[in-house]
């Protein structure tokens, strides 16, 4: 958490109880507790409705609500631009606000030069806020141009580096960019530099990428430790080799899937990218490729991965996955 969204301006601080909730929300955000983060932020806003840092800490939470799979995107995704547009009318300075307006152009609308402005916007109403740079970093994933991005989410770690979520954004660029060797080394830093940080599922995907399996079920199994789920740890199994481990991590992958049946017979909600992500594990090319175009009709936010995600690199060479990403219509916009 940057010292300027704690450090409001003295006009939104003077109201002590509206400023307290909001640090609170802040906190639940980056701890990743999206659920109560956005909860605490509508209890604010339903409190103090003219109150902007409430809408943008509002909007923001819907946005993440949508990327954590816990709000449907023709949900979140309204309620999140009403939130935004609502701080901006009351104070056109609120520059978070303008960051979350850029997100819904880039992986709702899928306009990106419009995006880049209200990036442009935000940035130049608040130059040292690292997360317009992880903002604008994505806007370049969308883009495709890697490097770019790779170099902004530097920025955002430069400007916030007590902050171990900016340092594993700086690994997950690297990993994008098959630079396994230097992601692994960033992951390694992170893990020492924040002991509390979360660092193992992207190891993980490193080495499974790599094809280190008996390590990446190691990571996982790390992962899960830090969340508090032991037993969830204890399902996954122990490898001796790299050929046993890639079997493993098959069957689990099968295992995802079912459940994936489950939750969607039980009515919960299960994305198009969940199918994605499960399919792919089990290497199954048309299922994953079907499911990848269910993820374009129904605007998945993450979208963005499916062309530069190392681990779907195994469907890259069929003729239908190359035509559909020929025709993604972001590809062709200038800035």
């Amino acid at each position: 958490m940057r010292l300027g969204e704690l450090q409001l301006p003295a006009r939104y601080r003077a109201d002590t109880g509206a400023y307290g909730s909001y640090l609170r929300g802040l906190s639940l955000r980056f701890q990743g507790r999206h659920r109560e983060a956005l909860d605490t932020f509508a209890a604010l806003v339903a409190r103090a409705p003219q109150y902007p840092p409430g809408l943008a800490g509002l909007a923001h939470s819907y946005g993440f609500a949508v990327l954590a799979g816990l709000t449907p995107p023709n949900e979140g995704v309204p309620k999140a631009e009403e939130a935004a547009r609502r701080a901006i009318a009351l104070d056109s300075a609120t520059a978070s606000a303008y960051l979350i307006l850029a997100g819904i152009e880039m992986s709702w609308r899928w306009d990106l030069p419009l995006a880049g402005k209200l990036i442009d916007k935000g940035l130049a109403l608040d130059p040292g806020d690292a997360e317009a740079h992880v903002v604008r970093a994505l806007w370049f994933r969308w883009r495709g141009e890697l490097d770019s991005a790779l170099a902004e989410a530097r920025t955002a770690h430069a400007l916030d580096p007590l902050n171990a979520s900016f340092s594993e954004r700086v690994a997950r660029h690297l990993y994008f960019l098959r630079r396994y060797d230097e992601a692994e080394a960033m992951y390694r830093q992170t893990l020492r530099d924040y002991p509390g940080g979360a660092p193992y599922a992207g190891l993980a995907s490193v080495y499974r990428v790599e094809g280190r399996t008996r390590e990446a079920l190691e990571m996982m199994r790390a992962d899960r430790r830090l969340a508090g789920d032991s037993a969830a740890a204890e399902r996954i199994p122990i490898a001796t080799s790299d050929t046993q481990g890639a079997r493993m991590l098959a069957d689990l992958s099968g295992e995802k899937l079912r459940q994936l049946a489950e939750g969607v017979r039980r009515g919960d909600l299960v994305t198009a990218g969940d199918w994605v992500s499960g399919y792919a594990g089990v290497g199954d090319v048309d299922e994953t490729i079907r499911w990848i175009d269910s993820m374009r009709v129904g605007r998945d936010p993450l979208l963005w991965s499916i062309p530069i995600d190392p681990s779907l690199d195994f469907i890259r060479n069929d003729p239908r996955y190359r035509a559909w990403e020929a025709k993604l219509p972001w590809r062709h916009a200038t800035r």
